[in-house]
């Protein structure tokens, strides 16, 4: 397994991925593109990025078919890579 500082995300799904690596990233993205559209759902996020449910969707049922399925930090490897303001700068 790759060494998690050697992984990113993209804020998109690779469109149409082939390889192993390219699918495990692209099950990765959708599981966390997922979690933010459920979190601001219920309103405990706001903006971010448009999220393509039925897309993340169908890239995670065909990855499940092809034994790919979102690493368990895939959310944390998500919001890792963007620059978000830290509590105490945000308090400030």
């Amino acid at each position: 397994m790759a060494d998690k500082k050697n992984i990113t995300l993209s804020l998109v799904p690779p469109l149409n991925p082939t390889s192993p690596e390219e699918w495990q990233n692209a099950v990765d993205a959708a599981k966390a593109l997922g979690v933010l559209h459920a979190a601001r759902s219920y309103g405990i996020v706001k903006g971010g990025p448009e999220v393509d449910v039925d897309r993340c969707d169908a890239l995670l049922e065909r990855g499940l078919r092809l034994g790919i399925t979102p690493r368990p930090d895939a959310v944390e490897r998500f919001v890792e890579g963007w620059n978000l303001p830290d509590a105490a700068e945000s308090e400030r």
